[in-house]
């Protein structure tokens, strides 16, 4: 009798963690339209250049993560002025703030519907920085995480590293 409770006991178990368990090709596909997602949130951002197009795997203890990196600008050339004035387009501190507030909202419209992610999950969009000029940028960070809770979509934290 104990051993068949016990058998029956380790049977549901699996199967329940078999059901939690999303499937690898609806993750799969998911993750895909994810990246593709991201890539064009950032291309909308004037000025910015992808320098690497997202990438995203799903990890059982966190759920979705989403790696980039992003040049704010472009590289200074020996035949531009240090001292050129830069008024036709905006600064690398507004493109950051312009990047922020985008990836913010793709977070806030995206998260809930993502259904490989269960609602105690979050989703992690890692946008790497890249200072192609730190004289002109010395403050500029190297990254910029964004986390939500798939319970809670409207709760974006950001942290700049």
């Amino acid at each position: 009798m104990l051993k068949t409770s016990l058998c029956l006991l380790l049977a549901v178990s699996t199967l329940c963690a078999q059901a939690a368990a999303p499937s690898p090709d609806s993750v799969r596909k998911e993750l895909a339209a994810m990246q593709k997602s991201v890539d064009d949130a950032i291309s909308q951002v004037g000025g910015t250049s992808l320098l690497q197009a997202a990438k995203a795997t799903y990890l059982e203890e966190l759920g979705v993560f989403v790696s980039l990196e992003v040049a704010l600008e472009a590289p200074r050339n020996p035949f531009t002025s240090p001292a050129a004035p830069r008024t036709t387009s905006p600064s690398a501190a507004e493109r950051q703030k312009l990047v922020r507030e985008k990836i913010s909202q793709f977070l806030t419209q995206k998260a809930m519907g993502l259904q490989s992610v269960r609602p105690d999950q979050s989703v992690v969009i890692a946008v790497h920085l890249f200072n192609s000029n730190p004289v002109d940028n010395p403050k500029l960070p190297g990254q910029m995480i964004f986390i939500v809770k798939k319970q809670e979509p409207t709760r974006v934290v950001m942290r700049e590293q």
